[in-house]
């Protein structure tokens, strides 16, 4: 404003309007930003509690956003690894902000300290959901290792509540089974799903629950984890002890202590997959993983 000479009193009258209006400019921003975030949280908590009676309403709210609930459509349900207030608002925000500019069609908004992004189908949300996450890590080390569940497909508003779920038991099944994986889909769970279902009462029908109890004796250190990195394995030797950092040796007199102690043949494909299924019902159920 002054450019060679000194600055005069219009000079700072001009530097406090401007800083004014940008103030304004600022406030204006936020408040319209706070309003589209109340607006688009409203209607993602009225279709994840599954009011059919605005069945229509809503999903005619929902086309203000591109997306089309009458069409196949998928969630997505991000979560920090330690939930508070503040960083679940930045989140929200940074997340919010790279949909916006990355032109992806989606209704972002917040529902019980998660963030939920509504989406048409495509085969392409799982490198959607890696991009966003890498922008994430990028932005913002506080925000590295959230978690990010993928619904399976659905159609219809009322079924907005079921991908709710879907995720819900993701993100469950992830801490439990699955803590080294940032994004999990809801269609590559399969049976570990059914196992988690089936709840903790199948711990005490199950046949080989007492069978794998053994291997968490003091006395056999190392074993339960290497029966159950084994099985991981689909029964492979060589990736077993890549992924353990253990020599073959080792992991083969591992495996030997195994077949005693259990009473089993780890050759027997049918014997691995009831161990498996034993093993996985522990680990949901009773026994945390150490990752």
């Amino acid at each position: 404003i002054a450019d060679d000479h000194s600055i005069s009193e219009i000079d700072m009258m001009a530097i406090e309007i401007g800083a004014t209006i940008a103030a304004l400019m600022m406030l204006y921003q936020e408040s319209v930003q706070s309003a589209e975030a109340s607006v688009k949280g409203s209607l993602l908590s009225q279709l994840i509690q599954g009011d059919d009676t605005r069945d229509t309403v809503l999903t005619g709210q929902s086309l203000r956003y591109g997306v089309d609930l009458r069409a196949p459509f998928l969630m997505l349900l991000i979560e920090p690894q330690q939930p508070n207030t503040g960083q679940q608002m930045r989140l929200y925000r940074i997340v919010n902000q790279w949909v916006a500019q990355t032109n992806w069609q989606a209704v972002v908004g917040q529902f019980a300290g998660q963030i939920v992004i509504l989406t048409a189908q495509s085969d392409d949300v799982v490198k959607q959901a890696e991009a966003m996450l890498a922008h994430l890590r990028s932005h913002n080390h506080d925000l590295d290792r959230v978690r990010i569940a993928i619904s399976g497909g659905h159609q219809g508003a009322i079924q907005v509540q079921r991908a709710y779920q879907q995720c819900q038991d993701v993100l469950k099944i992830k801490r439990l089974l699955l803590p080294k994986q940032a994004i999990v889909q809801f269609n590559n769970l399969g049976y570990l799903h059914a196992l988690y279902q089936a709840g903790p009462a199948s711990l005490e029908g199950n046949p080989q629950v007492p069978v794998v109890r053994r291997l968490l004796d003091p006395k056999h250190a190392d074993l339960f984890t290497t029966l159950e990195a084994y099985l991981d394995a689909g029964g492979n030797g060589v990736s077993t002890a890549e992924n353990l950092h253990i020599h073959r040796s080792t992991l083969n007199y591992r495996l030997s202590r195994i077949e005693q102690v259990c009473d089993v043949s780890l050759q027997d494909p049918q014997a691995r997959t009831n161990l498996q299924i034993a093993l996985k019902l522990l680990r949901l159920f009773d026994v945390p993983s150490a990752s």
